[in-house]
């Protein structure tokens, strides 16, 4: 087995998408990576790539909450998690966080909204979310 050290992995697990985010588990990276042998072209694959794997790994997402679904796979793994983004403006809303804590772990909350808040607030705010694009310039 390879040094995990060596691995090549993609800039992140988190995607936007207007007003919406999918959080990728580790459980899904790690099987999409080792299930297609991908260890060292992972970071150079486009960035749908990973996220496009979901439909081949489970079928039709549950609602968890009211606009929250869950992929999850045949063998019942949580693959993702299709949310509203769970902070405006930075701010986190406590009624996706709530909904989050019952399905992952604080951890991964923490990288969700670190990732979403950098996105809102951070230098390439305007670029990276469209529904902080009310910014005048």
């Amino acid at each position: 087995m390879e040094d995990i050290n060596e691995l090549q992995i993609p800039p992140t697990n988190t995607f936007f998408e207007k007003d919406r985010v999918l959080y990728l588990t580790s459980y899904t990276m790690t099987t999409f990576i080792d299930s297609f042998d991908l260890r060292e072209i992972v970071a150079d694959l486009p960035f749908w790539s990973i996220p496009m794997t979901i439909g081949a790994f489970c079928d039709n997402p549950v609602e968890i909450a009211d606009g929250m679904f869950a992929f999850i796979d045949e063998d019942d793994n949580l693959m993702a998690i299709d949310m509203p983004t769970p902070a405006q403006n930075g701010a986190p809303s406590e009624a996706i966080l709530s909904v989050l804590r019952d399905w992952i772990s604080e951890d991964e909350i923490t990288d969700i909204m670190e990732n979403v808040q950098f996105t809102q607030t951070g230098p390439l705010a305007g670029l990276l979310s469209p529904s902080n694009g009310s910014h005048s310039q």
